[in-house]
């Protein structure tokens, strides 16, 4: 009986501690904080966010998931000019 790959790839990362890649980490950051921004001031920006999110290549998202999530929503809600190159 043969295994599916993705169920091979998940134990790898469950074993090695690793369960979610770079880029899950990252785009759950944004679109958890996008989403309380959406509720907190009552617009409806997160979907629009979340996209924007999806097409940053994976390898360019920086080390840390949750500050590089920071600052593009920073960025998305004009609280700063686009810091890197890696954004959008």
């Amino acid at each position: 009986m043969s295994k599916v790959p993705a169920q091979d790839e998940w134990r790898n990362n469950f074993i090695s501690g690793t369960i979610m890649t770079k880029k899950e980490q990252f785009l759950a950051f944004v679109f958890f904080g996008a989403l309380a921004e959406d509720i907190q001031s009552d617009t409806a920006d997160a979907q629009l966010i979340a996209q924007m999110a999806v097409e940053i290549p994976e390898d360019k998202i920086p080390h840390c998931p949750a500050n590089a999530a920071k600052v593009f929503l920073a960025y998305c809600s004009g609280r700063t000019a686009r810091p890197f190159k890696w954004m959008v």
